[in-house]
């Protein structure tokens, strides 16, 4: 082929003429509809926002190629040229190992055509480019195989295209936004509370209940578990997903505040290991296929009195093997984590172990101690007199636990001599003495008929607050939880 060391003028005419000519890579058919050139190319980027597993071990290699055309809108590149081309890759992103400093290795169009690797550093790389003198071309295309340095990619993919005398063709530059995106976990799993809510029974509360009008029982589903591929996820630029080959195993515990009456807990008919003192039950799962609903049972004695409690999982951790092909991290910590928790905290809630009594509200609009502008006052009746009475006051909406559902430690009110005691929102026994403001639902373990009002009191005066949540209210069919207390 021969090279020709100037352009001709008249050539360069039509693409370094003004501003209003551009140099663009198309990403979609409608834009390769907006080149007016008289030799358009018919290839379109890829990948396009492909995003790939945050499990991969970085830097690695060999993750594929990008491949683009780089466009003059109007005019060709005249032929039997040479044209300096630099390429810049986002950052995140480098050229691979295979990439060196012989003919052909980037440019694949037009045919007979070359680029030979002037400088190349990282993720930047000049090229020498000779086209064929057979006749005019609209675009240079190229496959780019990258490798990746970090998860965290930014930045746009930049083309600057210009003659050996160093005068741009067209305007010079043309970009488009990463090919590839920031990693993102191909695999995830997920703990839930299961939707029947598992309650301690009445009276002794050494059984368990499934539905509020179910029998007694000594097992009972108290979440669900969920273990997926993240199939839009890849490992490499082609898209190829994660398989369950290269997970070895999922890791985590699950815990209770008293396990003393808990005689078995188990995910998916999987037993985990009870620590001494039986508050925590150890897991290692293979992974072997995606799970979805899979349930979490526990089982209790059935012989003693249950405390009422959160049951939590912690320390989830999942676990990676290079055996199924890519290479790949040992570990991850699961997705339930704490935000900005150093070092991370898991701490996943599920069913909340409820003995069975009077429930009331939820009251919203409460002040606590840190908000202390109004208190509202609990006055409950119908209390066995003079005997202490265990409850438990759950906060909503708060600064406590994200604003999810934070329940404070069991305590107890002794009615007096009409079976009457009284709670104020910003002495709630146990509350933090962080919280402005929450919302507040009650339950008291017995099953005696009780009522709950509730007033406001501010600077002295008293309020009615308006709303219900009592068992006097026939609306609500003896359920005082199903009242708002809007």
């Amino acid at each position: 082929m021969k090279i020709k060391s100037l352009l001709a003028a008249v050539s360069m005419v039509a693409i370094t003429a003004g501003s209003a000519s551009a140099l663009s890579i198309p990403t979609t058919a409608a834009e390769l509809g907006l080149v007016t050139n008289p030799n358009p190319t018919t290839a379109i980027s890829s990948p396009q926002g492909v995003a790939l597993a945050s499990e991969l071990e970085v830097p690695l290699e060999g993750i594929g190629d990008i491949t683009f055309s780089v466009v003059t809108d109007s005019g060709d590149y005249p032929s039997g040229n040479n044209f300096i081309v630099d390429i810049a890759l986002p950052s995140g992103l480098a050229f691979d190992d295979s990439v060196a400093p012989v003919s052909g290795s980037l440019l694949v169009g037009p045919a007979g055509g070359s680029a030979v690797v002037q400088n190349l550093t990282g993720s930047t790389v000049q090229l020498f480019v000779s086209i064929p003198q057979s006749s005019p071309i609209g675009a240079l295309d190229f496959s780019i195989p990258v490798s990746m340095t970090s998860c965290t990619i930014s930045g746009d993919l930049v083309v600057d295209v210009a003659t050996e005398g160093d005068t741009n063709v067209e305007n010079g530059t043309a970009m488009i936004d990463s090919p590839i995106e920031s990693c993102e976990s191909a695999f995830d799993t997920d703990f839930d509370p299961d939707a029947n809510d598992t309650l301690i029974a009445l009276t002794d509360y050494e059984f368990l209940r499934n539905l509020p009008t179910g029998g007694q029982v000594t097992a009972s589903v108290v979440g669900l578990y969920d273990a997926a591929i993240d199939t839009s996820v890849g490992i490499d630029i082609a898209g190829t997903p994660l398989t369950a080959a290269s997970i070895d195993t999922v890791d985590f515990d699950i815990c209770f505040a008293d396990g003393s009456e808990i005689t078995d807990v188990r995910v998916n008919g999987f037993a985990g290991t009870a620590s001494a003192d039986g508050n925590t039950w150890s897991f290692s799962l293979d992974h072997t296929a995606d799970l979805t609903d899979a349930n979490i049972r526990i089982d209790v004695s059935g012989t003693d009195p249950i405390t009422s409690q959160p049951i939590l999982v912690k320390n989830i951790v999942h676990n990676f093997t290079d055996a199924g092909g890519p290479d790949l991290i040992e570990s991850e910590i699961g997705t339930n984590l704490a935000p900005n928790a150093t070092p991370p905290v898991v701490n996943v809630p599920l069913d909340f172990l409820q003995r069975e009594g009077q429930s009331f509200g939820v009251f919203d609009w409460n002040s606590g101690p840190a908000g202390a502008l109004t208190n509202s006052v609990y006055r409950i009746t119908g209390l066995e007199p003079g005997v202490p009475t265990t409850y438990t006051a759950t906060l909503y909406n708060s600064f406590a636990n994200g604003g999810a559902a934070y329940t404070l430690a069991p305590a107890t009110v002794t009615g007096d001599d009409s079976g009457e005691a009284v709670l104020t929102s910003i002495q709630l026994p146990g509350i933090p003495a962080t919280i402005s403001r929450y919302d507040l639902g009650l339950n008291f373990e017995t099953g005696r008929s009780l009522d709950v009002d509730r007033l406001m009191s501010a600077g002295g005066v008293i309020t009615d607050f308006g709303g219900g949540a009592n068992t006097t209210d026939a609306t609500l069919q003896g359920s005082p939880s199903a009242d708002a207390d809007n």
